[in-house]
């Protein structure tokens, strides 16, 4: 980890205290890996959609129902291909856009560190064959969680859905289902 010391003064601090216990300095040229366990916390405990959903659903259930529909050699890449919201949260994209490049590239330290701690390659964290299917299952999550809009009914005629259903796991069971995934794919941290 790269950069200026960390300041222990409120009103200049540029890092957060993670679950572990570690320090994640957003100053830093190269950001820490976090542990699988707490980037499963994190994704369990944020709600897709900035919260504006019908029912609870995290980004962790999103995950896991797409490492199932991508091919096999993308499916730990896809579990982990919001891992970066564990590090920034999940902002809605037209706020993304709206901050510009700032955000994106925290976004983008965020996705390096995961991809350096486990050894996903960045092509495969952001293939398109991954984009296709995260645009795909916004129809699945629209239809089933967003009051209706003739956006998404745009949306859904473009990008075919994919036909799964949200269960809307509680946080608990939302983080237990992404270890397991984790686990049953054989992710592994390489680098801390």
């Amino acid at each position: 980890m790269t950069g200026s010391p960390i300041s222990m003064d409120i009103n200049t601090l540029t890092w957060m205290q993670t679950g572990s216990n570690q320090q994640l300095d957003f100053a830093a040229e190269e950001w820490i890996v976090l542990p699988i366990e707490l980037i499963a916390r994190a994704l369990s405990n944020i709600c897709r959609y900035n919260g504006h959903c019908s029912r609870y659903y995290s980004v962790a259930e999103h995950s896991i129902l797409m490492s199932y529909m991508v091919p096999e050699e993308l499916a730990l890449a896809t579990l982990l291909h919001d891992a970066s919201e564990a590090y920034v949260g999940d902002m809605p994209t037209g706020l993304k856009r709206a901050m510009g490049i700032s955000f994106k590239s925290f976004e983008h330290k965020a996705t390096l560190a995961v991809s350096r701690g486990y050894g996903i390659p960045m092509e495969q964290l952001e293939s398109p064959v991954i984009k296709q299917f995260d645009r795909r299952i916004l129809g699945d999550e629209a239809q089933q969680l967003l009051p209706p809009h003739r956006f998404w009914d745009k949306f859904v005629t473009e990008y075919e859905p994919t036909g799964v259903t949200i269960e809307a796991w509680p946080p608990d069971v939302a983080n237990a289902k992404f270890l397991e995934r984790f686990e049953e794919l054989r992710g592994r941290q390489i680098a801390a």
